[in-house]
């Protein structure tokens, strides 16, 4: 499928994809009070990768 297509495919769908599960909001508030990302990862509950995506 063309990129076209799909673009046009996904409009009329209505598909959005999946809803984020982190709020990448709170990882940012987390960074600016200092913590690093093994203390976010820890407070969130998430991957310590999941915080370098965010």
């Amino acid at each position: 499928m063309k990129a076209a297509q799909f673009v046009q495919a996904k409009a009329r769908s209505g598909y959005t994809g999946r809803k984020p599960s982190i709020d990448r909001a709170k990882v940012l508030e987390l960074h600016a009070t200092g913590l690093g990302p093994t203390e976010i990862a820890d407070e969130l509950q998430i991957g310590r990768v999941s915080v370098y995506r965010s």
